[in-house]
């Protein structure tokens, strides 16, 4: 009778864990892994806009470079598909949408995912050149990176306690335009 009843247990535990969006105790949540994934796709648009300006001025120096062209067309096509990813994802994730907010949001994201690879990089080059002060310089990322990751999940907890919804947000932009 306890083997049942402990295995109604995990079962009960297993579904709790899946309507969290986790796949086992020590999985984060789908919220984590989507702001992370988010965060990601942003990080790609920046890197193709480098990548499209690098093109813009080879094609400056040589205007019939067939393969810049060609690499251009391909650049920003992916820019393009990867933005439009990114607002679908981030209004599945941000709740406040109303006087820009959405935008800071945004940049919290930006801000965590940047920081952390900053503090990677110090990190790295603190440990292979012996460094210390460039592991504190990384310890200072990391903690701005949690700062921002904490704002995000504050922000999307505040708009859960106002019980927030689009159309009390449409109701609010309308006055407000």
């Amino acid at each position: 009778m306890d083997k049942i009843k402990s295995q109604k247990e995990i079962i009960e535990k297993a579904k709790e864990l899946i309507k969290k969006g986790k796949v086992d105790i020590f999985d984060v949540d789908r919220l984590e892994d989507h702001m992370w994934a988010v965060a990601d796709l942003w990080c790609l648009e920046k890197h193709l806009n480098i990548i499209l300006n690098n093109i813009v001025k080879k094609l400056k120096e040589n205007p019939n470079d067939e393969k810049a062209k060609i690499l251009y067309e391909l650049a920003l096509n992916l820019l393009n598909e990867t933005r439009k990813h990114r607002a679908m994802h981030l209004k599945e994730i941000e709740k406040l949408r109303e006087y820009g907010w959405w935008c800071c949001f945004k940049h919290y994201l930006g801000v965590m995912m940047q920081m952390g690879e900053v503090g990677a990089k110090y990190v790295y080059q603190g440990l292979e050149e012996n460094k210390p002060e460039l592991l504190e310089k990384a310890r200072k990322c990391f903690e701005t990176s949690s700062f921002a990751h904490d704002v995000i999940i504050l922000l999307n907890k505040f708009a859960d306690k106002l019980n927030w919804d689009e159309k009390c947000g449409d109701n609010i932009k309308n006055k407000t335009s």
